[in-house]
Parts: C-alpha cells; structure tokens; sequence
C-alpha cells in the first residue's frame, strides 16, 4: 500500500517517526561534534598542563645544579684574579701535546693541581683550566677524570662542544655537558688576556649522571591516557638535532628521528624544532602495532634551553574524544526505542482522539445517507472533532425537518 492510500492515523505515524528520527540524529551527530571539540580542548589543556609540569621538573633540577657550579666557578675566578697571559713561545708537555703556558699573575696554570683538588675536596665539584691552542682549547689543569680514572688534562675541548661558539667568543656557556662518559651540569667562562683575545676558558661542573638517570626514568614511565608518552629531543642545532635523549622504548633513545615523516609525507619532528613550544596535530599509522589507516595524533611540546631539550608529549586524539563518541552511540541506539514509545503513542492516541471520532462521523453519515435522521450524536466535546459533531448534528436535524415537510406536502 503507498503512502497516499494510507489511513490517516499511519500517515501521522510516519510523519512524526520520521521527524523525530531526523532531529534526534541530527542532535547526535551536533553532540557528538560538541563533545568532541570539548574533550579535545580539555585534554590539550590538560596536555599543556602535563608538559608544562614535566619541563618544570627539569628545568628546577637543571637550574639547581647550575646555581651550584656557579659558585664554584665564582670562587675559582676569584682566587685566579684577573691578570691573565699566554705565552704560546713557551710549552709545557702534558702527555703528548706541548701546550701553551698559561698564567694568572706570575703563576703557572699548566698543571696546577693544588687549587682544584681543593675545590673538588670541598664542593664535590669538578673544576678545568683550558688554555687557547690553535682555534681550540687544551686541559692544562683539572680535577676531572677520563673514564680510566686519569685527569684528563691534554685533552680538547673541541669545535663541536656546545660551549665551543660562546667562548671563542668572549663569552660564558651555562648548561648540560657529555665529558668522558659523564653527564654534567656544566658552566664555561671565557678567560681574556688584558687587551681582550680570549686565551682560556674556565670550568666548573657537578656530575649528574645518576640524578639524570633517575630524572630520565620518571619521565619515561609515565603515560599520557592510554597509549600516550612522553619524549625528549636534542635540540642543539647541528647533526645531533633530532637525537632521542628520552623515549618509552628506552632501545629508541640515541637514535634520530629528525626526518621521521606523518602519513601526509611532512617532517612533522623538523616542524617541532623549528618552533621550539606549542602543538602540533598529524595522521600517524604505527605500523608497529599492525595499525593499517592513519589515526591523528595531538603534541605538545616545549624547550629547555640551558640543556637544550625539546621536551613533548602526546597521544592520539580518538583516545581523547572516546567518551564523545560513545555518547553519540548511545543516543543513536536509543534512537529506534524513542521512535517504537513515540509511534505506539501516536498510534494510540490517534485512534483514540482522531480515527474514532471520525468513524463515528462516518457512520452518522452513512445513516443519514440510508434515510435515518435520529441519530445519536456526541456534542458535549469542545474541541475540533465536537465542532464537526455539533454541525452534523444541526444538519441531520435541519434535513429531517425539510424531509418530513416535504412528505406532508406531497400528502
């Protein structure tokens, strides 16, 4: 049967059933997309906030330690004073290398241990005496020990060391250090001769490799939701840029991921150190894990620049919005329950209010049709229906008035 030979009460069925189907997926697909946006700010928030507590973290241990080396070195250019020379015609052998006499006052520094010892006796402190050689800068005189348990003086300071550009300059380098296997929260001063040419540098460090260890643990074990991490970058401009310092695959960590590409082909990881803070969102398929269609992954990120970290974190965004789209899907689940109540409903009250009425109607007229104009009919409703009850009962009166007229005339 089509729609248009339907019964009244059916065709008001399916128009309501329909209408109420439509707004009600409509507003799951609104709440699902409201939901959504809101979890997802609510997590970058949040996200932001993690990051934020994990970069304070390191930064509150990295400017402890540099607070200490600090004044380690204070004390060490005080007790040097300031009147320092080289004289590069003069050597003095230290292993193999023939380094330059370096002075403060009339005091040689080329090993000169006394003064250092002392400070590491009394602090815990290591502390190094370089002096210009070439472009580069050799270990005169230090408390710091090769790997062998050796000073290592005769050894270089190198082009590639961080602290290398700010001291050829003239200047200080405060921040983390990798000397013979170590790690260091380190602090270099250039040292100037009276005209100004920088011949030397200073050192003072305090070794942290195991409180970093210890720092790197904390953050690899925690996690973000349910699969999210967090992870550390080198950020040192250079080859090393790139260079996992902390990842929750410790096997990972060492290796670069400096050209790591998104599903869309972009180096989203070169993007990151580029900006050094913010956040940034891109498909990702972790093949890894037999992942075979990208899913979106939201980071954020930040630097510490004393260490030169570029601390993130990050997890996938259908993680994150889970609870709106299981809000979705209840509402279009019950979807098929609300329409089954409503039409019932409808059907009963349809027939009740509208179909009844109308078939008394219907046999009210069928009876007048048939000659019969005594009909009882109910006039006590005061809506639509009463009205229409009210007219036929006026105009079945009014006929059999003019019937029965009409019958005395022709008799």
């Amino acid at each position: 049967m089509n729609f248009a030979n339907r019964s009244l009460t059916a065709k008001l069925v399916i128009i309501v059933s329909l209408g109420i189907a439509l707004i009600l997926c409509g507003f799951a697909l609104f709440l699902d997309r409201y939901v959504s946006h809101l979890s997802e700010k609510s997590a970058e928030q949040h996200l932001q906030q993690e990051v934020g507590s994990v970069m304070m973290m390191i930064d509150n241990y990295a400017k402890d330690r540099q607070q200490a080396v600090s004044v380690v070195l204070n004390v060490l250019s005080e007790d040097l004073g300031e009147d320092f020379s080289l004289q590069t015609d003069k050597t003095v052998q230290i292993g193999d290398q023939a380094t330059p006499t370096l002075k403060a006052g009339n005091v040689v520094l080329n090993l000169n241990f006394a003064n250092l010892d002392r400070l590491r006796k009394t602090t815990g402190r290591v502390v190094t005496i370089f002096a210009r050689q070439g472009d580069d800068f050799v270990r005169i005189a230090t408390s710091l020990t090769k790997e062998n348990g050796e000073r290592a003086v005769g050894t270089f300071l190198g082009k590639n060391h961080p602290a290398y550009a700010r001291i050829i300059g003239g200047g200080e380098f405060a921040g983390r250090a990798k000397l013979f296997g170590r790690e260091y929260a380190a602090r270099y001063k250039a040292i100037k001769s009276n005209d100004g040419k920088v011949i030397g540098v200073l050192f003072a460090g305090v070794d942290i490799t195991d409180g970093l260890n210890s720092l790197i643990e904390k953050i690899r074990a925690q996690k973000i939701g349910e699969t999210g991490y967090y992870y550390i970058l080198d950020s040192h401009p250079g080859p090393t840029a790139g260079t996992l310092i902390v990842h929750q695959v410790k096997e990972k960590e060492g290796t670069s991921i400096a050209d790591a590409t998104d599903s869309a082909g972009n180096t989203f990881i070169r993007q990151m150190l580029e900006k050094q803070q913010g956040e940034i969102r891109y498909p990702r398929i972790n093949k890894e894990k037999g992942e075979t269609s990208p899913r979106d992954k939201l980071v954020v990120f930040g630097s510490i620049p004393e260490w030169e970290w570029l601390v993130a974190g990050g997890t996938y965004v259908d993680e994150i919005t889970r609870d709106a789209a299981s809000i979705r899907n209840f509402v279009l689940l019950t979807v098929p329950l609300v329409l089954g109540v409503v039409s019932l409903l409808l059907l009963f009250a349809s027939r009740r209010l509208i179909s009844k009425p109308v078939g008394e109607v219907m046999t009210v007229f069928s009876a007048i049709g048939g000659g019969k104009y005594d009909n009882q009919i109910d006039t006590t409703r005061g809506d639509e229906i009463g009205t229409l009850m009210q007219s036929l009962d006026r105009m079945q009166k009014d006929l059999g008035v003019r019937i029965e007229s009409e019958h005395q005339v022709a008799n």
